[in-house]
């Protein structure tokens, strides 16, 4: 039986909060700033104003989008066919705001807000601790287990949860401005993210936040909101294989570059060759370099990136 898989993005953000003092208890009730199309909380229709609680589902529908803040502690715009579920919402042991969110589907571009609350979202492939401000999370429809994260502020540690291999145990960091894909098989090597990624994301970033007073007054005032933010919103409004935060099924790190070199031409520009066999028992002869996750060989044919985890043995070449 094929082991479930999960990704648990852990994120803590430290971004700046004007300082406010609360006699009553807080209130971390997330309140739609936002809705276009088809949106529903545990089957029932949602619209501007309506609470979500813990242990509630959202569905967005084809060509909708939504937005969800809690209080003053995190925005989540939701793009569509996206299916969360809000697991936690609560002080956490440290009195801090605790906001758990579970999704299975779409995408999401998620913005904290506060200062020292515990922001947690998993999704079906990868483990991730963030120390950010904004990133994005999205699930491949035709494969639940392929997942993009996308940062656009902050640092990530991420993990595969994987348990083939003792190397998928090791974090890969993404930095402000990069990207990492990730499946039930492998993850792919840390790349940039492209100047029309960073677009979207940033036209995601400029989506308003609603002042914490005023979102229980929104239910009387819904399309003031709505005017404000539909541009942004859309940038994930499309089908979920259509949006611009996931990445094509083609787009995977380029697997040769052709260079016009021989054997000898090799050892005179690099020196020492190396003789690289991977796990499926294919061998690759050139100069390599450790690239994050994964590993980078300069060979007659071109220039070929294997992930780290698919090594079997690297010797030097005698030839």
């Amino acid at each position: 039986m094929k082991k479930s898989t999960g990704i648990l993005v852990m994120l803590s953000f430290a971004a700046a909060l004007a300082g406010c003092k609360e006699s009553k208890a807080p209130d971390y009730n997330g309140v739609f700033t936002f809705i276009r199309g088809t949106v529903s909380v545990n089957g029932n229709a949602a619209k501007v104003g309506s609470k979500v609680s813990a242990a509630e589902t959202i569905n967005v529908g084809e060509k909708s989008g939504a937005v969800l803040q809690f209080a003053n502690h995190a925005q989540l715009t939701l793009g569509a066919g996206t299916t969360i579920q809000v697991t936690q919402l609560m002080n956490g042991s440290d009195g801090k705001p605790a906001i758990n969110i579970n999704q299975e589907s779409g995408s999401t571009f998620s913005k904290v807000l506060a200062k020292g609350a515990d922001y947690k979202m998993s999704t079906p492939t990868l483990v991730a601790g963030v120390r950010g401000t904004s990133f994005s999370v999205s699930i491949d429809a035709q494969n639940k287990n392929r997942v993009a994260i996308k940062l656009l502020n902050g640092k990530i540690e991420a993990t595969s949860v994987s348990t083939t291999s003792a190397e998928s145990a090791k974090p890969v960091v993404l930095e402000a401005g990069q990207k990492i894909v990730a499946d039930e098989k492998s993850v792919q090597a840390v790349e940039q993210i492209s100047a029309s990624e960073r677009t979207a994301l940033e036209q995601l970033e400029s989506i308003k936040v609603v002042e914490s007073k005023d979102l229980a007054g929104l239910s009387d005032s819904p399309e003031a909101a709505s005017v404000e933010m539909a541009a942004g919103v859309e940038a994930i409004m499309t089908k979920p294989e259509e949006s611009a935060l996931l990445p094509s099924a083609t787009e995977q790190p380029a697997a040769v570059k052709v260079l016009p070199l021989t054997i000898d031409q090799l050892k005179e520009k690099y020196g020492r060759l190396s003789k690289v066999t991977t796990n499926d028992g294919k061998t690759y002869i050139g100069s390599f370099s450790q690239k994050g996750g994964y590993i980078e060989v300069i060979t007659t044919s071109g220039t070929v990136k294997i992930q780290s985890n698919n090594v079997q043995n690297i010797a030097p070449y005698e030839g």
